[in-house]
């Protein structure tokens, strides 16, 4: 919680949000056990960035299973979620299972989950807004405005009003000034 050391951002792949699907993927953990911790962590760090990876349309995913995935994920407190829709591999459980969801269903699934996370990631993005933040400057200007390109330790990559290679390569205090047509600009202090 107060190292320097260790970026604000964690990345706490959940599979499902759905108790009876993470149980046929052979998961070791339930949806309640996983939404403990990360209440856990966002009462410790509130300012976390969290994010999480989401497998949708595996064998025997109801729609009921589905919805119970996307509900948990609205409550979740996450700030991104990577989604996957499920994809035969031979050797595991799922590829063995007669009871596959159809491709088209799976996709639809997907679209679904990728726009709750576009919403999710705008609302974790818009909290930051007006603070300051530690930002590692470590791209090159952007070649559409030439600004610099930095990182902040909770996950967000930041355009900022400055042009001077010099600063490649350093921490920098950055205040996030606003979120507009996708970009995130912040001011160097």
């Amino acid at each position: 919680k107060n190292s320097k050391k260790i970026c604000k951002h964690l990345h706490l792949p959940v599979q499902s949000g759905s108790s009876r699907i993470l149980q046929k993927m052979n998961r070791r953990y339930t949806k309640e056990q996983y939404l403990e911790l990360v209440r856990k962590i966002k009462t410790a760090i509130p300012d976390i960035s969290l994010t999480t990876d989401i497998i949708v349309g595996f064998p025997g995913e109801t729609e009921e299973d589905f919805y119970t995935t996307v509900d948990n994920l609205r409550k979740s407190g996450l700030s991104q979620i990577h989604v996957f829709p499920y994809s035969i591999r031979e050797g595991t459980v799922g590829a063995k299972a007669d009871n596959q969801v159809d491709e088209n269903i799976r996709q639809i699934r997907a679209d679904v989950v990728k726009a709750l996370s576009a919403l999710k990631h705008i609302e974790f993005i818009k909290k930051n807004v007006g603070k300051i933040h530690e930002v590692l400057i470590e791209k090159h200007p952007d070649k559409r405005t030439g600004m610099l390109k930095g990182v902040t330790r909770n996950y967000l990559t930041v355009l900022i009003n400055s042009k001077d290679n010099q600063l490649l390569n350093s921490l920098q205090q950055v205040k996030i000034t606003k979120f507009e047509n996708g970009k995130i600009y912040g001011e160097l202090l």
